[in-house]
Order: C-alpha cells, then structure tokens, then sequence
C-alpha cells in the first residue's frame, strides 16, 4: 500500500438553487441587515451607521415598520447586492455561508466531506448486496418514532466506516469508534467560488406546495477545491479495525454480520480511497443510485448530468433513506422513516450539482 497524501482539483458547477448552511441565528433581518431597492436586497454593515440612525431602526423595528427601518439605515456601508425572486420583499431571509459577511459564498469543506459520505455510503452497500450478503440486519429491531433514525445512522456509521469495531463492549450495536472511522483519510478543502451568482427565493413543498421560509440560493456559477486522500492515515484506520477488533458482547446475528462485512468493505476502502479520482468515481456511483431514486420517488425531474445533491433541500432522509428504500436494504422498519415530501426551488430540486476534476 503506498502512503502519504495524494490531491486533486474539484470542480462543482451549480445545476439547480444551491443553498448552504447557515444556522437560524445569522438570519438577517429587513431594516436591520438589508433594506430593499429595486427588486435588491442591500446588505449593509450596521456598525458604519450613525448612532441616531441605528437608535431610530431599532425603534421602527419594535413597532414592525419596516419601510421606515429601511430608510433609516440607508446611510450605512453596503457590503453586497442580491436579487430578489420572491414576490413580496421577505421580512427576513437565510443567507448562504461566507466565510466573512461581505464578498461571495463559499462551500465549507465539511459540507462537501458529507456530501461524499452520502455517497460512498450508498455504494459500499450497494456493494455488499451484490456480494449476496443480507443487509436485513441493518433494519431488524429498530426502535420507534424519532429514535429510529438516529439508531439507524449509527448502525450504518459503524458498520460501513468504521468495521463495527468499538471502544468497549456494548450490547445490541457498537458505540461509534472515532478513531476507527476510514473517512479520516479523506480530506476537503473548502469551496471556493468561480463567478457566483445569487438570489433570494422562496422554497416550497412539493407536492403540498406550501410556501417555505426565504434564502438566498446561488443560481449560477461553480465552486472550486482541493479533494485529498492519505493512504498513511487509512492504514492506521484499518490496523484500528483489527487490533480493537468486534466487541464481545453483542448479539449472535449482529455479530455475525459484522464479522462477514469487515473483510469485504476492508477491501472495498482499500479500493476506493487509492486517490482522489477512485474515490470520487465512488462516490458519483453511489449518488447515482440515489438522485434516480429521489426522481422517482417524488416524480420530479432530476437532470442527468447531476452528480449529487450539496447543502439545503435534501436533508438526511431524503439523501439516505430514498435510495435505500427497496433498492439496497430490506424496506423493514423503513417504511415508517420515508420521507413524504421534497424540496423545490424555483419550480427544481434545490442543490444538485455536476461535479469533475479540475
């Protein structure tokens, strides 16, 4: 096995709205944060305002008197334009993340590292089923309401990337072993951004149509980043798997499983993570099961020159659950977990992007 890290170039260019995540207290509010002008929203740095302006938009802002905010903040820095898809200008809206609050949206790396997770998890499953092994384990004895996901998730953690190994005896399902998990050998950069367009639009619910909160979505443009792979750190990875090994206390079937699976995704990682481009072609692999599911599911057209769904609109059912309904894992307990609804933007399945090798 050679060694060391290995790099490449990634492109990701926008197909569909991309939203990336950015939590409910970096909302940005009418009169506070923007003030809107032709069909724009300006985003202003507040701390450039005069003191008898900010005290004045504070007040309109306490009486709900938005226009009046607007006009008082006027005066201050404009640090970016957006345009504005909504309609009626929103009260408030969710901006996509930037590393500082002027300039364009970045992609953190973290977000593309889950994106890769979704889908080399949906191919090393997909590899296991068509070695013949019975994934039904994965499913049996899930717990209900919404535990049943998490426990879920964990079982697919520990077991497709991490061997099942644990840090002490558990029953039931190993603990999550951090160290033990082969996506540490992988490493993101973040994104950066290639002439990026945004706008700020309203998501709905399809099919129920109901209207969702504003963000502000990139619309057109591409993202650019480093992907690497240390063949140093998955060999440490699986030398963990070995010298910690299964934990004793587990039930027979689960054991059992556990035991049949280690040596085929040992192999299965070893294969993939060789480079950049392997584990990339991986990972497309398994997205491809899973942007086909998600078409057909909620029969909504899904181009086909996408390569995976990145950041807001898909959330982990739909991004993992989807797919795994009746085509990878036995539907068992699933069913209960499906998703009834989907995202769109625009009239487009939000986040989808074509992914290739700069």
């Amino acid at each position: 096995m050679k060694g060391g890290l290995e790099t490449a170039g990634l492109r990701l260019e926008v197909l569909t709205p991309l939203h990336v995540g950015v939590s409910r207290e970096e909302e940005l509010v009418r009169g506070l944060d923007y003030y809107v002008r032709d069909r724009e929203a300006h985003v202003i740095d507040p701390m450039t305002l005069d003191p008898e302006r900010a005290t004045e938009a504070a007040e309109a802002l306490r009486e709900g008197d938005y226009k009046r905010a607007e006009r008082a903040i006027e005066g201050a820095k404009v640090l970016y334009r957006v345009a504005l898809r909504t309609g009626e200008p929103p009260d408030r809206y969710l901006p996509t993340y930037r590393p500082m609050r002027a300039g364009d949206p970045w992609i953190p790396g973290t977000s593309v590292k889950g994106v890769l997770r979704t889908g080399l998890l949906l191919a090393a499953l997909k590899r296991l089923r068509e070695l013949g092994i019975n994934l039904g384990t994965l499913t049996d004895r899930l717990p209900g309401g919404n535990r049943a996901s998490e426990a879920l998730d964990r079982r697919l953690r520990v077991t497709v990337f991490q061997g099942g190994t644990a840090q002490r005896s558990s029953h039931g399902w190993p603990n999550v072993h951090p160290h033990a998990d082969v996506l540490r050998a992988v490493k993101v950069s973040d994104a950066r951004p290639v002439e990026v367009t945004t706008a700020i639009l309203r998501a709905e619910l399809h099919p129920e149509g109901r209207s969702l909160d504003a963000r502000e979505f990139v619309v057109t443009g591409a993202f650019e980043l480093e992907l690497g792979v240390d063949r140093t750190e998955l060999r440490r990875v699986l030398e963990t798997w070995n010298r910690i090994g299964l934990p004793r206390r587990l039930p027979h079937p689960v054991r059992q499983f556990l035991f049949d699976v280690r040596g085929e995704l040992s192999g299965f990682w070893e294969e993939t993570l060789e480079g950049p481009e392997s584990l990339l072609e991986r990972a497309r692999e398994g997205w491809k099961e899973g942007l086909r599911a998600l078409g057909e599911t909620f029969n909504v057209d899904v181009p086909g020159d996408a390569d995976a769904q990145l950041g807001w609109g898909g959330g982990r059912l739909t991004k993992t659950v989807v797919p795994l309904l009746g085509r990878v894992l036995p539907s068992g307990r699933l069913g209960d977990l499906r998703p009834r609804t989907v995202r769109l933007v625009d009239g487009e399945v939000p986040g989808l992007v074509r992914v290739e090798p700069t």
